[in-house]
């Protein structure tokens, strides 16, 4: 039992802080709107995944909260990230981006506020022809592997082509691509594969070693 006199400290987290009232309320109207567009795609059995994540907004908030990239699918929320800086001082940046499925808002967003090196990853097949001349067109580079765990598996479920062969697919564990690529850093991890995540992060995590800045993660139960 603590004393009266007794006191903790908490540290502050690099990059986050608390929301105003302002930026609290906005977080919770639009927590509303997309409990009331989740209601009407249930309503009328809509099915189409793009549709659907229109309704979906991130559980926490920040202060520094941006929208990177549209609406949908291909956007994401980027948190205690200084554009500014990144575009005028660091040329060494690297972005991973995994799981694109050929919605590529995120990257390019990117290229044109950064000087960050980007290289997209996604296996399937059918997009990697449009997805490199994408890619190229904005600074960006498309590999076409996935990210797993050390077993090289797939969830076979959230894979946008039904007819894909596990034999067809490169998959790699993150540090065997990082190693690959020659970087020892990743200042932004993108992640959104389907359900493979829990793999891919069993591998990342294990030995805590990997030296990156944010990790934005889609994960799916």
């Amino acid at each position: 039992k603590a004393s009266k006199t007794s006191s903790i400290n908490v540290p502050a987290f690099k990059g986050f802080s608390l929301c105003s009232p302002s930026l609290e309320y906005d977080h919770q109207e639009r927590l509303q709107r997309g409990k009331e567009a989740r209601k009407h795609i249930e309503t009328v059995g809509e099915k189409s995944p793009n549709l659907f994540w229109y309704a979906v907004e991130p559980t926490w908030s920040c202060s520094t909260e941006i929208r990177v990239g549209g609406l949908g699918d291909g956007g994401k929320y980027l948190c205690g990230y200084d554009f500014s800086r990144q575009k005028a001082f660091d040329q060494d940046c690297v972005i991973y981006s995994f799981g694109s499925a050929g919605y590529d808002d995120f990257e390019n967003f990117l290229s044109s506020h950064t000087s960050c090196k980007i290289h997209i990853f996604d296996p399937t097949p059918r997009i990697r022809k449009e997805m490199t001349i994408r890619a190229r067109r904005y600074g960006a580079q498309f590999h076409s592997v996935g990210l797993g765990g050390f077993d090289r598996n797939f969830n076979k479920v959230g894979i946008w082509q039904s007819d894909l062969k596990e034999s067809s697919l490169k998959i790699f564990t993150l540090p065997e691509i990082m190693e690959n690529l020659n970087h020892t850093r990743v200042d932004i991890l993108k992640v959104d594969i389907e359900g493979s995540e829990y793999d891919a992060f069993e591998v990342i995590l294990e030995n805590c070693t990997l030296d990156i800045e944010i990790i934005l993660i889609e994960l799916h139960v």
